[in-house]
């Protein structure tokens, strides 16, 4: 259930309501961040609900003002450690939600130990109480380094650590070489979490980048999460046949570069007071670039869909069962590794002359600053990711489904 509603600008309520219900075996497919509630938006209620039996979280949300209580969740985060029961995070905006009355109990697995109530990368602002945790194998709750969290009356029974709080969104003060902190002494300060500017002080800026299939947005943000402006730019979709998706990467470097003079020129904010540059995009496309790093061919994106024979021959060639096991997903048209196999069998010539394979943000990333990297969210998704091992094995492509070995941060197709 994914409810999104209300203004955060104005802080109105959506008054969306998830209450009364039995959810259970979700997320049998895709096994993570696939909630079985997410709260979007402002001023949600999730409330009297049993959440059971899945391999990731039960509860997540962004935005204000919600409202997570009365929930029964037990058997759940089967197979992750970083992440909760309840889970949240990744900005400080996030002020005034409320999870209160709650019993989590039983979480996790021999070998995955997640917390109970994960309050991720310098989430701030939140409210916790009267909340009862049993049988806990990480943290029950664990706090990313956020301020104005308040955490009281829970009742915390068998947890390997009731309640842990880092530093990890606190900047270590700069300190002679020569002089070094006392053993065991935190170094960082609480109150070097950026809050608004004050008299006197600079205002710092982010910016982020999202590259859709049918135009890239950048938006200028300042640190508390206020918008202060946005650009947008479209390019065109390409059909050579019916059920073929492409685009040439040239446009999204184009609109980005664009894009992102037009937010800095609205704004008026000074370049050196942009402290940090975030990507995200469309899943999947497939980047195909040569040794000297120029495309290749335009982009596959994830909504084509001529790769069907070549999706059965990965599921032949490795089987069904064994393909979950490892990758934690069914091969579909829509997947970059299907895509690596069309152009390998209909267009051996320009495969051989292929030396990276990107994804569409990853492209852009090494635009914008010349480096080849990738992140392992996405592989799964794209059957790449060897998302189970066993115990002691290194986690790597899959050679079963003739996927490219990792290379550097980025794919490099066999020779």
């Amino acid at each position: 259930m994914i409810l999104t509603g209300g203004d955060r600008e104005t802080l109105t309520s959506s008054e969306n309501v998830v209450t009364n219900n039995l959810i259970y075996d979700w997320s049998q497919v895709y096994r993570t961040y696939q909630a079985a509630v997410s709260l979007n938006g402002v001023g949600a209620v999730c409330s009297h609900n049993e959440i059971y039996n899945s391999p990731h979280e039960a509860i997540t949300y962004s935005g204000n003002n919600h409202v997570i209580e009365y929930n029964v969740i037990h058997d759940v985060v089967l197979e992750s450690s970083d992440v909760g029961a309840i889970y949240a995070g990744r900005s400080w905006s996030y002020y005034g939600n409320v999870i209160r009355y709650n019993c989590i109990y039983n979480i996790g697995s021999e070998d995955f130990t997640p917390s109970g109530i994960y309050f991720d990368d310098a989430l701030s602002g939140q409210e916790a109480y009267g909340n009862l945790l049993i049988n806990i194998p990480g943290c029950a709750f664990l706090l990313g380094g956020g301020r104005d969290l308040k955490i009281e009356n829970n009742q915390i029974i068998n947890a390997a650590t009731p309640i842990y709080y880092d530093d990890r969104a606190m900047p270590v003060p700069r300190r002679s070489p020569k002089r070094r902190p006392p053993a065991g002494r935190n170094t960082c300060r609480r109150s070097s979490i950026p809050r608004c500017s004050g008299k006197g002080k600079t205002m710092r800026y982010v910016i982020g980048i999202d590259l859709g299939t049918s135009a890239t947005k950048t938006v200028l943000f300042d640190i508390t999460g206020k918008k202060i402006a946005s650009a947008a730019k479209e390019y065109p979709l390409l059909q050579p046949q019916n059920g073929w998706a492409e685009q040439d990467p040239a446009d999204w470097y184009a609109a980005a570069i664009e894009t992102l003079r037009a937010v800095v020129e609205k704004s008026g904010v000074s370049a050196a007071d942009i402290v940090s540059l975030g990507i995200s995009g469309q899943m999947h496309g497939l980047v195909m670039l040569d040794e000297a790093g120029e495309v290749l061919r335009p982009a596959i994106l994830w909504c084509d869909q001529r790769t069907e024979k070549e999706c059965a021959e990965i599921t032949e060639r490795v089987g069904f069962d064994r393909l979950i096991a490892i990758t934690a997903n069914p091969a579909l048209t829509g997947f970059t590794a299907s895509k690596i196999l069309w152009v390998k069998k209909h267009e051996p010539a320009l495969y051989q002359k292929c030396r990276h394979i990107l994804l569409p943000k990853d492209y852009l990333r090494y635009k914008l600053t010349g480096v080849f990297a990738t992140e392992m969210s996405e592989h799964p998704v794209c059957s790449f990711w060897m998302c189970r091992t066993a115990a002691g094995q290194k986690r790597c492509w899959p050679r079963s489904t003739s996927i490219p070995p990792c290379s550097a941060g980025c794919m490099s197709p066999p020779r």
